[in-house]
Protein backbone atom coordinates (compact mmCIF):
# COMPACT_ATOMS: atom_id res chain seq x y z
CA UNK A 1 0.00 0.00 0.00
CA UNK A 2 0.97 3.79 -0.38
CA UNK A 3 1.80 5.87 2.50
CA UNK A 4 -1.33 7.42 2.72
CA UNK A 5 -3.32 4.64 2.06
CA UNK A 6 -1.25 2.76 4.92
CA UNK A 7 -1.84 5.90 7.50
CA UNK A 8 -5.46 5.69 6.53
CA UNK A 9 -5.73 2.41 7.33
CA UNK A 10 -3.94 2.43 10.87
CA UNK A 11 -6.49 5.33 12.00
CA UNK A 12 -9.62 2.86 10.91
CA UNK A 13 -7.93 0.20 12.31
CA UNK A 14 -7.29 2.27 15.53
CA UNK A 15 -11.25 3.49 15.50
CA UNK A 16 -12.84 -0.46 14.81
CA UNK A 17 -11.89 -2.61 17.32
CA UNK A 18 -13.51 -5.38 15.35
CA UNK A 19 -11.22 -4.69 12.44
CA UNK A 20 -8.46 -4.28 15.07
CA UNK A 21 -9.71 -8.18 16.32
CA UNK A 22 -9.62 -9.39 12.68
CA UNK A 23 -6.17 -8.22 11.65
CA UNK A 24 -4.70 -9.94 14.56
CA UNK A 25 -6.00 -13.28 14.63
CA UNK A 26 -4.88 -13.06 10.74
CA UNK A 27 -1.54 -12.37 12.27
CA UNK A 28 -1.67 -14.66 14.59
CA UNK A 29 -2.53 -17.29 11.80
CA UNK A 30 0.29 -16.66 9.59
CA UNK A 31 2.89 -16.73 12.71
CA UNK A 32 1.45 -20.75 13.32
CA UNK A 33 1.62 -21.18 9.52
CA UNK A 34 5.45 -20.18 10.17
CA UNK A 35 6.60 -21.98 13.04
CA UNK A 36 4.46 -25.06 11.79
CA UNK A 37 6.98 -24.67 8.53
CA UNK A 38 10.20 -24.55 10.40
CA UNK A 39 9.14 -27.38 12.58
CA UNK A 40 8.51 -29.09 9.37
CA UNK A 41 12.39 -28.72 8.13
CA UNK A 42 13.94 -28.56 11.36
CA UNK A 43 12.18 -32.17 11.62
CA UNK A 44 13.41 -33.55 8.26
CA UNK A 45 16.75 -31.90 8.46
CA UNK A 46 17.26 -33.92 11.62
CA UNK A 47 16.04 -37.12 9.93
CA UNK A 48 18.73 -36.75 7.57
CA UNK A 49 21.37 -36.16 9.87
CA UNK A 50 20.34 -39.21 11.78
CA UNK A 51 20.66 -41.30 8.72
CA UNK A 52 23.97 -39.71 7.50
CA UNK A 53 25.14 -40.87 11.18
CA UNK A 54 23.36 -43.83 11.19
CA UNK A 55 25.63 -45.03 8.13
CA UNK A 56 28.59 -43.65 9.39
CA UNK A 57 28.66 -46.24 12.54
CA UNK A 58 27.64 -48.72 10.53
CA UNK A 59 30.45 -48.93 8.51
CA UNK A 60 32.98 -48.45 11.11
CA UNK A 61 31.78 -51.37 12.69
CA UNK A 62 34.37 -54.74 12.02
CA UNK A 63 31.31 -56.19 10.60
CA UNK A 64 30.37 -54.08 7.89
CA UNK A 65 34.38 -53.56 6.96
CA UNK A 66 34.98 -57.72 7.20
CA UNK A 67 32.31 -58.14 4.47
CA UNK A 68 33.51 -55.27 1.99
CA UNK A 69 36.89 -57.09 2.45
CA UNK A 70 35.59 -59.75 1.68
CA UNK A 71 33.89 -58.38 -1.82
CA UNK A 72 36.98 -57.15 -2.42
CA UNK A 73 39.08 -60.48 -2.00
CA UNK A 74 36.37 -61.91 -3.68
CA UNK A 75 36.46 -59.77 -7.13
CA UNK A 76 40.36 -59.91 -6.70
CA UNK A 77 39.62 -64.26 -6.87
CA UNK A 78 37.57 -63.67 -9.61
CA UNK A 79 39.92 -61.97 -11.50
CA UNK A 80 42.91 -63.85 -11.18
CA UNK A 81 41.29 -67.18 -11.83
CA UNK A 82 39.94 -65.46 -15.45
CA UNK A 83 43.58 -64.81 -15.80
CA UNK A 84 44.55 -68.40 -14.76
CA UNK A 85 42.66 -69.59 -17.52
CA UNK A 86 43.27 -67.26 -20.06
CA UNK A 87 46.75 -67.67 -20.13
CA UNK A 88 46.61 -71.12 -19.55
CA UNK A 89 44.67 -71.56 -22.71
CA UNK A 90 45.49 -68.83 -25.19
CA UNK A 91 48.93 -68.08 -24.00
CA UNK A 92 51.65 -69.03 -27.13
CA UNK A 93 53.81 -70.88 -25.30
CA UNK A 94 50.64 -72.03 -23.02
CA UNK A 95 49.16 -73.39 -26.40
CA UNK A 96 52.23 -75.00 -27.52
CA UNK A 97 53.10 -76.72 -24.15
CA UNK A 98 49.53 -78.01 -24.19
CA UNK A 99 49.35 -79.45 -27.52
CA UNK A 100 53.22 -81.18 -27.69
CA UNK A 101 52.82 -84.67 -27.34
CA UNK A 102 55.94 -87.14 -28.14
CA UNK A 103 55.95 -88.79 -31.82
CA UNK A 104 55.47 -92.72 -31.07
CA UNK A 105 58.20 -94.45 -31.56
CA UNK A 106 57.53 -96.73 -34.21
CA UNK A 107 60.09 -98.63 -34.66
CA UNK A 108 59.28 -100.39 -30.85
CA UNK A 109 58.05 -103.59 -33.26
CA UNK A 110 61.45 -104.44 -34.58
CA UNK A 111 61.67 -107.11 -31.93
CA UNK A 112 65.21 -106.93 -29.90
CA UNK A 113 66.43 -103.70 -31.20
CA UNK A 114 70.05 -103.58 -32.97
CA UNK A 115 73.47 -102.29 -31.65
CA UNK A 116 73.98 -98.82 -33.24
CA UNK A 117 73.61 -94.90 -32.40
CA UNK A 118 70.08 -94.81 -33.69
CA UNK A 119 68.69 -97.46 -31.81
CA UNK A 120 70.26 -96.35 -28.33
CA UNK A 121 68.68 -92.80 -29.54
CA UNK A 122 65.94 -94.58 -29.43
CA UNK A 123 65.64 -95.94 -26.30
CA UNK A 124 66.68 -92.84 -24.52
CA UNK A 125 63.87 -91.48 -26.42
CA UNK A 126 61.08 -93.26 -25.15
CA UNK A 127 62.66 -92.56 -21.42
CA UNK A 128 62.58 -88.86 -22.42
CA UNK A 129 66.19 -88.67 -21.77
CA UNK A 130 66.51 -86.02 -24.29
CA UNK A 131 70.23 -85.04 -23.78
CA UNK A 132 71.02 -88.43 -24.53
CA UNK A 133 68.77 -89.37 -27.47
CA UNK A 134 70.09 -85.38 -29.07
CA UNK A 135 73.66 -86.72 -29.07
CA UNK A 136 73.08 -90.62 -30.18
CA UNK A 137 70.85 -89.25 -33.00
CA UNK A 138 73.40 -86.78 -34.33
CA UNK A 139 76.12 -89.72 -34.85
CA UNK A 140 73.56 -91.23 -37.52
CA UNK A 141 75.48 -91.02 -40.27
CA UNK A 142 73.89 -89.58 -43.75
CA UNK A 143 74.94 -92.86 -45.75
CA UNK A 144 72.64 -94.40 -42.99
CA UNK A 145 69.62 -96.05 -44.50
CA UNK A 146 67.74 -94.50 -41.06
CA UNK A 147 69.47 -91.20 -41.22
CA UNK A 148 66.30 -89.18 -42.21
CA UNK A 149 64.83 -90.79 -39.15
CA UNK A 150 67.23 -89.92 -36.94
CA UNK A 151 66.87 -86.13 -37.81
CA UNK A 152 63.30 -86.05 -37.45
CA UNK A 153 63.60 -88.06 -34.11
CA UNK A 154 66.52 -85.53 -32.69
CA UNK A 155 63.92 -82.59 -34.04
CA UNK A 156 61.00 -83.66 -31.49
CA UNK A 157 64.00 -84.45 -28.87
CA UNK A 158 65.31 -80.86 -29.32
CA UNK A 159 61.54 -79.81 -28.95
CA UNK A 160 61.26 -81.93 -25.77
CA UNK A 161 64.31 -80.51 -24.23
CA UNK A 162 63.04 -76.82 -24.91
CA UNK A 163 65.29 -76.03 -27.71
CA UNK A 164 63.09 -74.35 -29.78
CA UNK A 165 65.53 -72.79 -31.92
CA UNK A 166 67.30 -76.16 -33.00
CA UNK A 167 64.09 -77.71 -32.86
CA UNK A 168 62.83 -75.52 -36.00
CA UNK A 169 65.80 -76.18 -37.92
CA UNK A 170 65.56 -79.50 -37.70
CA UNK A 171 62.06 -79.40 -38.79
CA UNK A 172 62.88 -76.89 -42.03
CA UNK A 173 65.23 -80.02 -42.97
CA UNK A 174 62.86 -82.65 -42.79
CA UNK A 175 60.12 -80.36 -45.00
CA UNK A 176 62.99 -79.74 -47.54
CA UNK A 177 62.76 -83.45 -48.05
CA UNK A 178 60.55 -85.85 -49.22
CA UNK A 179 59.37 -88.10 -46.09
CA UNK A 180 56.64 -90.18 -44.50
CA UNK A 181 57.09 -87.13 -41.84
CA UNK A 182 56.13 -83.57 -43.80
CA UNK A 183 52.63 -83.59 -42.25
CA UNK A 184 53.91 -83.93 -38.38
CA UNK A 185 57.35 -82.14 -39.46
CA UNK A 186 55.06 -79.19 -40.03
CA UNK A 187 52.48 -80.07 -37.12
CA UNK A 188 55.81 -79.88 -34.75
CA UNK A 189 57.53 -76.55 -36.59
CA UNK A 190 54.26 -74.62 -35.99
CA UNK A 191 54.75 -75.58 -32.06
CA UNK A 192 58.42 -74.23 -32.66
CA UNK A 193 57.33 -71.30 -33.85
CA UNK A 194 54.95 -70.60 -31.46
CA UNK A 195 57.50 -71.09 -28.14
CA UNK A 196 59.53 -68.52 -30.46
CA UNK A 197 56.62 -65.90 -30.76
CA UNK A 198 56.32 -66.23 -34.20
CA UNK A 199 53.00 -66.37 -34.46
CA UNK A 200 52.14 -65.48 -38.06
CA UNK A 201 54.37 -68.19 -39.15
CA UNK A 202 52.90 -70.89 -37.18
CA UNK A 203 49.93 -70.20 -38.26
CA UNK A 204 50.61 -70.48 -41.88
CA UNK A 205 52.17 -73.71 -40.86
CA UNK A 206 48.67 -74.75 -39.24
CA UNK A 207 46.76 -73.83 -42.13
CA UNK A 208 48.85 -75.77 -44.40
CA UNK A 209 47.94 -78.93 -42.03
CA UNK A 210 44.35 -78.37 -41.89
CA UNK A 211 44.49 -77.95 -45.78
CA UNK A 212 45.85 -81.18 -46.24
CA UNK A 213 43.30 -82.98 -44.52
CA UNK A 214 45.99 -85.84 -43.08
CA UNK A 215 45.63 -86.97 -39.22
CA UNK A 216 46.12 -84.09 -38.01
CA UNK A 217 44.04 -81.09 -39.73
CA UNK A 218 41.62 -81.67 -36.95
CA UNK A 219 44.11 -80.90 -34.19
CA UNK A 220 46.16 -78.09 -36.25
CA UNK A 221 42.28 -76.27 -36.69
CA UNK A 222 41.65 -76.42 -32.98
CA UNK A 223 44.75 -74.91 -32.45
CA UNK A 224 44.05 -72.08 -34.76
CA UNK A 225 41.49 -71.05 -33.43
CA UNK A 226 42.66 -70.79 -30.45
CA UNK A 227 45.00 -68.35 -31.92
CA UNK A 228 42.67 -66.75 -33.30
CA UNK A 229 40.31 -66.11 -30.29
CA UNK A 230 39.47 -62.64 -29.42
CA UNK A 231 40.59 -63.25 -25.92
CA UNK A 232 44.35 -63.27 -26.90
CA UNK A 233 43.69 -59.55 -27.63
CA UNK A 234 44.09 -58.60 -23.94
CA UNK A 235 47.28 -57.13 -23.03
CA UNK A 236 48.70 -59.76 -20.73
CA UNK A 237 48.10 -62.40 -23.59
CA UNK A 238 51.25 -63.40 -25.59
Amino acid sequence: MEKDEIQDFEKTLDEDNSLKMAVASQQETHLAVELYSRSVIKDKVKSIHNQIKSQEIQSSRPGFSVMRIAATVSILLMVGLGYFYVSQNYNSNQLADNAFELYPNRFNNMGERAEGAFNRGLTAYDNKNYDEAISQFKLVEDQNTQFLDAQFYLGVSYLGSDNFSMASTQFEYILARESMYVESAEWYLSLCYLQLDEVEKAKSILQTVVDSGGARATTAQELLDQLNSPLRKLPFIN
